[in-house]
């Protein structure tokens, strides 16, 4: 099929039986009959909205013909009234670059941290018996104090110590033979977890009623600092009970005499006390 081309500007038609295209027959259309072709599809079309001038209602200045105030007008600056005003930080005064804001980015940082943040909600919480804060929020305990609280559960202690075979050490060995033969029936060794002040256990106590314990001190592990800490706890906790403490150190079960002479006087004191 041969190709069909406009009778006025000679571009190819794709519909047969048409003699010109599109725009040419409008135009050729209009030429016959202007009053044919109306709206915007009419060359001679003027939009009357425009050719109007619009004024604000409120100052009169000439605006856009979709509008009714102009942005003065509309940011209430043409007011009597209107004052502009630099806004200021209510912290440290410095000017501000937007008026919305009440605080500078320097001071916004600082307000809202901790307390002040809006959605504060008590923050991390902290250890019963230390004050440190905690990582999870339904701890109540750190680990340290969380492993000393269950020392003082008896549930716990048979737990740990049922494994264990604990037996006494060669100075404390020692030390019950020595108290057997010079204060024969005051002083037993309960050091093998028989018995209990909170979360420690004394080597020595007294068994005629007497709140009186004997602690034997190795030299090398209670020189320790950790130990030493810890023994201080230890004593601290006795006195709180009402038991009175004797330390006896390793390296003075070599001179006994020395050593009756310190545990009778010890015992004697305690007797005129009560």
């Amino acid at each position: 099929m041969k190709p069909k081309y406009c009778f006025d500007c000679s571009k190819p038609i794709s519909k047969w039986g048409k003699l010109h295209c599109r725009s040419c027959a409008q135009k050729y259309r209009f030429q016959i009959n202007p009053e044919a072709i109306k709206g915007k599809a009419n060359p001679n079309y003027k939009n009357g909205r425009h050719l109007i001038e619009h004024h604000c209602r409120i100052c009169g200045i000439s605006i856009t013909p979709y509008a009714t105030i102009c942005k003065k007008c509309h940011r209430g600056e043409n007011c009597s009234f209107f004052k502009p005003k630099k806004a200021t930080c209510i912290d440290c005064g410095q000017t501000l670059k937007e008026s919305r804001t009440t605080r500078c980015k320097q001071c916004h940082l600082k307000y809202n941290k901790g307390e002040n943040h809006p959605g504060w909600k008590g923050g991390k919480p902290r250890c019963v018996d230390c004050g440190t804060l905690l990582s999870s929020y339904k701890a109540k305990r750190c680990k340290p104090c969380s492993n000393r609280y269950q020392w003082t559960k008896q549930e716990f202690r048979d737990k740990a110590l049922s494994g264990r075979n604990i037996k006494p050490t060669k100075p404390e060995m020692h030390l019950s033979r020595f108290l057997n033969e010079k204060f024969p029936n005051e002083y037993r060794y309960v050091g093998d977890g028989n018995f209990w002040i909170e979360r420690f256990n004394p080597d020595f106590i007294n068994c005629n009623g007497k709140k009186i314990i004997i602690e034997l001190f190795g030299d090398y592990w209670h020189s320790l600092v950790n130990a030493i800490v810890r023994d201080k706890e230890r004593i601290a906790t006795y006195q709180k009970y009402g038991y009175q403490t004797l330390i006896i150190h390793e390296k003075e079960l070599k001179n006994t005499e020395k050593l009756y002479n310190c545990i009778y006087s010890f015992t004697a004191s305690q007797d005129k006390s009560i």
